[in-house]
């Protein structure tokens, strides 16, 4: 079993609107393998690892997993992260045993499909049912009373619901054996770092029926696209679901079809980038509308590109594209031997300072920048001796800029860092 299934919860809203989708990224995995994580993905990964061991093995160890990873940014993660441990604790006391990062097989849709949910829950009884689903990005918002971004789109399918969560709902009905007994199912998309008017924890009741038909629908939709003779007379369809998908900007006819469509369009730059009057209006409410409909496909692409920029400047072709590894913004952590209040505590008392162990944790537990606040001028350059010096994250910067490292710059461990 691979890591990720093509069809899995994650993947249902490109599946069902793309049939294609499923072809051209296995076509693409096969060619290149997993693409490389994002720093936002990352980013999003530690907070799971976080969140997970929070709920499993309680605060304390979990707030030293934070600064491992998050260094100088911890307190900022830890407030986004509390949200879904205040949503998880909700739940418990009213008698829900949460199975954070639980891993289901969905062969009852198709023996190819599982995944893994963020926050699924029983309540005692074995009446109700919760998924929560803990999205940590910013910058997309993530409906949860619909799956897709147009009536259209609503209609040709027909769940008024993420299909997502759906999917991972089911998965929870099957591996208890619950569909006779349950009573009430809640969806809800966690998203505290969208900055909206929106409540950042979003509820939505779904019946026992609602789920059945979703799952007729999808091992009737899976059967026939994984089980097409030709694939290729299978449909493309470009739209908001092409921001996620690997063939985006790789091997997606539609993608180009589109583009050239709309480059092809008659409408005058200028009237694009300067649109100030009434005149033109519905052709400009038109291009921009097609326009916005390719963004995810071309930002995909760039990304794809970035990443492949990222690979030729590091086998030394950086001077060809007039770009260089550019110095990321270091942070400062505590050394490996420090991990607890008391290590810290027993590291400044060699020093001749003291501090209190339990102060540490009531100012969240080791950071840095809190723990400063409570030492002298002496305890602060002490605590500063103390810490390692980590450099950031390498970056992409223009060759002739002042951040840029020698083009000399050699470092093998770097390497093995940014093609993994």
């Amino acid at each position: 079993m691979s890591v990720h299934s093509l069809i899995g919860p994650s993947s249902a809203s490109r599946r069902i609107q793309c049939e294609q989708s499923f072809w051209a990224e296995k076509e693409y995995l096969e060619k290149f393998g997993e693409s490389r994580s994002s720093g936002e993905a990352t980013e999003g990964t530690n907070a799971h690892a976080v969140l997970e061991t929070w709920i499993k093995e309680g605060e304390e160890k979990a707030l030293i997993q934070l600064h491992a990873l998050f260094h100088d940014k911890a307190e900022d993660h830890k407030e986004y992260i509390k949200v879904a441990v205040d949503y998880v604790e909700h739940y418990r006391k009213k008698g829900f045993t949460f199975y954070p990062e639980k891993s289901f097989n969905l062969s009852s849709i198709h023996p190819d499909c599982f995944g893994t949910a963020d926050l699924p829950a029983v309540s005692q009884n074995k009446k109700r049912i919760l998924i929560g689903d803990f999205k940590y990005g910013e910058g997309v918002f993530v409906e949860n009373d619909y799956t897709y971004q147009s009536v259209e789109e609503i209609d040709v399918v027909g769940f008024p619901y993420s299909v997502q969560l759906g999917k991972y709902a089911i998965g929870l009905l099957d591996e208890f054996k619950l569909w006779d007994t349950v009573e009430e199912i809640i969806l809800t998309v966690i998203q505290p770092r969208y900055n909206s008017e929106d409540e950042p924890i979003r509820e939505q009741k779904v019946e026992v029926f609602e789920l059945k038909i979703l799952q007729a629908f999808l091992k009737e939709h899976y059967a026939k696209v994984l089980g097409a003779k030709d694939p290729s007379k299978l449909a493309y369809k470009v739209g908001s679901h092409c921001q996620f998908c690997n063939a985006s900007g790789y091997n997606c006819p539609a993608q180009q079809d589109a583009l050239n469509e709309l480059v092809n369009e008659v409408m005058p730059e200028k009237e694009i980038m300067e649109y100030e009057s009434s005149a033109h209006t519905d052709q400009v409410l038109e291009f921009v509308a097609k326009a916005l409909q390719l963004k995810p496909a071309i930002d995909a692409f760039y990304k794809k590109v970035n990443e492949v920029c990222e690979r030729l400047v590091t086998d030394g072709h950086g001077g060809a594209l007039g770009l260089a590894w550019g110095e990321g913004r270091a942070s400062n952590k505590y050394p490996e031997d420090i991990k607890t209040p008391e290590d810290l505590s027993n590291a400044l008392m060699v020093s001749g300072i003291i501090i209190d162990p339990e102060d540490v944790r009531e100012v969240s537990l080791m950071a840095h920048s809190n723990v400063a606040k409570l030492l002298d001028k002496n305890g602060k350059k002490v605590l500063k001796d103390l810490l390692v010096k980590t450099p950031g994250r390498r970056k992409l910067v223009p060759a002739n800029s002042p951040t840029a490292l020698p083009k000399d710059f050699v470092l093998d461990d770097f390497k093995d860092i940014i093609t993994n």
